[in-house]
């Protein structure tokens, strides 16, 4: 909580006077920070894409286009949680997009992804509109593709609203979810803060400071109460995602790619590793292999997960 107060001031104990919903869209009405998370970090992304698509070079928009889509065929597609439009509009540069709706419950964020799709000459065929997830109307199997890329851990109640994805997805349309499925409210296990904080002790000191220069403080196991104050939202109903997208979608391929140690490590220190120098760059890899070595003895699993799948109905 005193991290929180020092970082985002008063409005930590207003955001109690507001909703649910005014408290999450507060949170995210920022469209401009600093680089703050591991998927920031482009030597990090390279490895994702590579456990993802087995190229480190092609994207995933250009991976399932390329695996699941047809020249001749236009595909109408939805993305939930669109933030300030980045990636959608990397989704519609791709091609194979006939048109592209994206949802967001801040207001701030939709209105700087219009700004940017306006520029970009997409406004027409790229659609960004305020709305929250729980109460959207949309016509049944209405789009071809689903588009959940870090965003489906922050809905809640996950059921109806994956049935929900589910009625609005084509018969024979793809749901790809790219997410954190760890731990709920970020309840990290005793090995995984452990071994986080015994790398993050190996850090060189001028990389492991925050963008306002203070030192980043060792992993602890978040606060329930802290992250409800703050965003309600936040891995609301995290670890309930694979095993329900298992039970409700048939599965065409699933990619655990990590991120249970470097996700902790790198939080709030990824500003520093984004042009790495030589000394960088040995400490990226010295996390990577150690992620990678936790995995294999089963002291950590996967908090991040690539998902392609389908109505049950469909055959892959």
């Amino acid at each position: 909580m005193f991290d929180k107060v020092r970082t985002r001031g008063a409005s930590v104990f207003t955001n109690l006077f507001r909703g649910r919903s005014g408290r999450t869209a507060a949170t995210w009405d920022q469209t401009d920070t600093a680089p703050r998370q591991w998927t920031a970090i482009p030597v990090l992304q390279e490895r994702i894409r590579l456990r993802i698509t087995g190229d480190a070079h092609v994207n995933i928009p250009a991976y399932i286009r390329g695996k699941y889509g047809q020249e001749d065929i236009q595909w109408k597609a939805l993305s939930l949680g669109c933030g300030t439009g980045r990636k959608e509009l990397t989704w519609f540069a791709a091609g194979g997009l006939s048109q592209l709706d994206a949802y967001d419950l801040s207001g701030k964020r939709i209105a700087e992804a219009q700004r940017r799709a306006a520029a970009a000459g997409m406004e027409k065929k790229v659609r960004f509109i305020r709305g929250d997830v729980r109460y959207l109307q949309l016509q049944k199997h209405a789009y071809d593709l689903i588009i959940l890329d870090d965003a489906l851990h922050h809905f809640t109640p996950l059921r109806p609203i994956l049935q929900n994805i589910f009625n609005w997805l084509a018969p024979r349309g793809i749901l790809v979810v790219n997410e954190f499925v760890g731990p709920t409210r970020f309840q990290w296990t005793d090995c995984q803060i452990e071994i986080a904080n015994a790398l993050i002790e190996e850090a060189p000191a001028r990389l492991n400071v925050r963008p306002d220069g203070t030192p980043r403080p060792p992993v602890h196991r978040t606060g329930t109460l802290a992250m409800i104050m703050y965003d309600p939202s936040e891995a609301v109903e995290s670890s309930s995602i694979l095993p329900l997208i298992h039970e409700m979608f048939s599965v065409q391929e699933e990619s655990l790619y990590g991120g249970a140690l470097l996700h902790l490590i790198f939080k709030e220190i990824a500003h520093h590793f984004l042009q790495p120098d030589e000394e960088a760059l040995a400490y990226l890899r010295r996390c990577m292999d150690a992620e990678d070595e936790a995995m294999q003895r089963g002291d950590v699993g996967s908090d991040f997960a690539f998902i392609v799948a389908r109505p049950p109905s469909v055959p892959g």
